[in-house]
């Protein structure tokens, strides 16, 4: 018996040259399924990870709106301290 995960990609998705319902169309067929579940697998981890990173992202995002909002609502009331300076001093 042939250890069909051993063989190369183009081997196994190749035209099958066993009949149908052979051992080996069953090993094969076994050996497709397996490879696309690893496949499957590795994409949905990819996608996990990359829903991560957006999520991080958008924390970051956030904490840099609420910087830069602070950092208006201090430029404005600096202003305001400086109009009313200006016209109580002078």
């Amino acid at each position: 018996m042939e250890d069909w995960s051993k063989r190369s990609d183009e081997q196994v998705f190749a035209a099958p040259s066993e009949s149908p319902g052979s051992q080996f169309a069953y090993y094969r067929d076994t050996e497709i399924r397996r490879r696309l579940y690893v496949l499957q697998k590795e994409s949905v981890e990819a996608q996990l990870d990359a829903t991560a990173a957006q999520r991080s992202a958008i924390r970051e995002m956030r904490r840099q709106s609420f910087l830069m909002a602070a950092s208006v609502i201090g430029i404005f009331a600096t202003a305001v301290v400086t109009l009313v300076a200006a016209f109580i001093g002078g």
